[in-house]
């Protein structure tokens, strides 16, 4: 049996909190990862990759917000059926565009000379941010941001 785990921080002690009952071997197992790592994870001395958050999130049923923030409901509702999300499946999170919310604030940070004085929680925030400015952003109001910037970045640079 393992050993029980000190987290380190918030986020440790949501992880443990989410996997509840479940083995950490058998959770492991799950995400592909060693029962070391995820126990690296759950003491707060390691953090996940973005896939990996993902993958917890949906093994685990829970809020990837929730997780990362320890804001919201860690198991929201389903509000018209009243049932909880575990019973539901769980909400699919685009890799690719968590990947690019993180790079935007990534460029953020380094440009303004944050990056490594930033907690995680701050991090986090930020990163959740973006994302949710991402899904709920069009694809018209994307590209012209995008032409915006482009165009700023090419007149700074000539």
């Amino acid at each position: 049996m393992a050993p029980p785990l000190k987290p380190k921080s918030p986020f440790a002690e949501r992880l443990i909190e989410a996997r509840g009952d479940m083995k950490r071997i058998d959770a492991a197992q799950a995400l592909n990862l060693t029962p070391g790592r995820l126990g690296s994870y759950e003491q707060g001395t390691a953090e996940p990759s973005i896939n990996t958050l993902a993958a917890i999130s949906s093994l685990y049923r829970i809020s990837i917000q929730w997780l990362i923030t320890g804001e919201g409901e860690m198991r929201p509702t389903v509000a018209a059926q009243g049932m909880p999300a575990s019973q539901e499946p769980a909400p699919a999170l685009d890799v690719e565009m968590l990947r690019s919310a993180i790079a935007s604030v990534r460029r953020f940070a380094q440009e303004e000379a944050w990056v490594d004085k930033a907690s995680p929680e701050v991090w986090a925030e930020m990163v959740a941010e973006a994302y949710r400015f991402q899904v709920t952003t069009s694809e018209g109001e994307k590209r012209r941001m995008v032409a915006e910037e482009k165009a700023k970045t090419d007149r700074m640079a000539g």
